[in-house]
C-alpha cells in the first residue's frame, strides 16, 4: 500500500496546485470598464482607391460593466469643409462583425455641422452575438481623395441609453452634452 501512496497523492497535489495558481491568475487579471476602454480602442484608416476610404475599429478588450448604448464615428476631410459637393454626395456603409460573421449593416449617415460624415451604430449583446466592438465604415466618394489629404476621425463611445440620433447638421459632442449624457468619451485623431 505504501508504494501506491504516490499514485494517490500526486494527482491530488497537482489538482490543488492548479486550483491555487488558477485562482491567483484570475484575481490578478485587470478588468476594463467602459470609462477605460478608450485606451484599448484601435482605429485604422485606409484609402482603398482614390474614391474609397475605409475606417476600421476594434476594442482590444470588453468592458466588465456591460455593452450598451450607441457609438458614433465622425469622419472629416478638411477639403470637405464648406464645400457643397464633397460630403453630401457620399455613399456610406457601416458593417459590424463578430469573428467573420456580419452582425449589423447600415447605410445611414448624416452630415455634421463641421461638414463631416457621421454614422451611429449600436453596442449590445443580441442572443449570442456581441454587436459594436468591431466594425468598419466604408465611404465611396464622388471626388478623389489624395493620400496627402488629412483625414480626421472622432470616435464617440457611450455606455448608457440615450435619445441622441443622427440628423443633418449634428454636433455629436454638443448633442450628447445637451442630452445630459455623462457616460461617454471621445477619441479624436487630431489629438
Amino acid at each position: 500500500m505504501k508504494g501506491n501512496a504516490i499514485v494517490l497523492l500526486l494527482p491530488a497535489v497537482v489538482m490543488i496546485g492548479l486550483f491555487f495558481f488558477g485562482y491567483i491568475s484570475l484575481t490578478q487579471t485587470e478588468e476594463t470598464s467602459n470609462e477605460d476602454l478608450a485606451g484599448a480602442l484601435m482605429i485604422q484608416e485606409e484609402l482603398k482607391d482614390e474614391y474609397t476610404m475605409q475606417i476600421e475599429w476594434e476594442w482590444g478588450e470588453f468592458p466588465e460593466d456591460g455593452i450598451r448604448g450607441d457609438d458614433f464615428i465622425e469622419i472629416t476631410l478638411p477639403a470637405w469643409t464648406g464645400s457643397e459637393g464633397g460630403a453630401e454626395t457620399v455613399e456610406v456603409k457601416t458593417i459590424l462583425t463578430q469573428g467573420n460573421e456580419v452582425v449589423y449593416e447600415s447605410n445611414e449617415a448624416a452630415i455634421t455641422n463641421s461638414g463631416g460624415i457621421a454614422v451611429a451604430f449600436p453596442n449590445e449583446v443580441q442572443d449570442d452575438k456581441i454587436v459594436g466592438p468591431r466594425g468598419e465604415v466604408t465611404l465611396h466618394l464622388s471626388e478623389p481623395v489624395l493620400e496627402e489629404n488629412e483625414i480626421f476621425i472622432r470616435y464617440f463611445h457611450t455606455w448608457a441609453e440615450h435619445p441622441v440620433s443622427l440628423e443633418s447638421g449634428i454636433d455629436i459632442d454638443s448633442a450628447l452634452t445637451n442630452a445630459h449624457i455623462q457616460s461617454y468619451w471621445l477619441v479624436d485623431s487630431q489629438d
